[in-house]
């Protein structure tokens, strides 16, 4: 039997958010499934660790999601959200199959 993959936008959306919110090694049968965001979690956020999670982010969504294109990922953190150590990255993305972004 053929498994039908889902696609649609709460789909995509909710693999997203295992992807992200996986460490690699916590699935036993797919080893390398997820992401090392939490490794930044302790980090201060300057120019540098802000590229670092940019680039785990494009990564992660290439490697493990293939109906998701990646258009943009915007860093739109504020002042304020640097001086609070956090980061605000936009992931802006299209959906082929749907035709949506």
């Amino acid at each position: 039997y053929k498994l039908a993959k889902l696609v649609n936008v709460k789909a995509v959306y909710n693999s997203l958010h295992n992807i992200f919110t996986w460490n690699p090694g916590e699935r036993i049968l797919n080893p390398e499934f997820g992401s090392k965001l939490k490794t930044y979690l302790y980090e201060g956020i300057n120019e540098f660790t802000s590229e670092q999670i940019t680039s785990e982010i494009r990564r992660c969504i290439s490697e493990f999601e293939p109906r998701v294109n990646v258009v943009k990922l915007v860093n739109s953190s504020t002042i304020d959200d640097t001086e609070n150590n956090t980061i605000v990255i936009d992931i802006i993305f299209t959906i082929p199959s749907l035709s949506r972004e």
